[in-house]
């Protein structure tokens, strides 16, 4: 196992602070899900928040803090998924994910043309 430095444990502790809302938040509505396309709209909805609200060159660190905190929360399988969604956007090539980009990663359907997740107060293109 790779020994972690001083300056990745000082990253991980500022964005703690930093994010410590979004974080709360996030692994709350993340660990609440009861299926799989709930999993993904939630982790899509984090994600999407998060960007709007920092912007995307702060995601590494966020991802890995969010999929901490729900690990602690015992859903495990939730964590994987927050992880592995943050790897598949990475191998895209991109410096941060769209929308379009993390409901395509998710593989969620299209709902007549609409985007793939509607919530309240969210521009769907109608």
């Amino acid at each position: 196992m790779p020994k972690k430095s001083i300056a990745d444990d000082a990253l991980m502790a500022r964005g703690r602070i930093v994010y410590m809302l979004e974080l709360a938040r996030g692994s709350s509505h993340i660990s609440s899900t009861r299926s799989p396309p709930t999993l993904k709209s939630a982790i899509a909805e984090v994600l999407e928040e998060f960007c709007e609200a920092h912007g995307s060159p702060s995601l590494g660190v966020f991802v890995e803090l969010l999929a901490r905190d729900v690990e602690q929360r015992g859903n495990q399988a939730a964590a994987i998924a927050v992880r592995c969604l943050a790897r598949d956007l990475a191998g895209e090539g991109k410096v941060g994910p769209s929308m379009d980009r993390i409901e395509r990663v998710l593989g969620l359907p299209e709902k007549n043309g609409r985007s793939r997740i509607d919530r309240p107060g969210r521009a769907t293109g109608n």
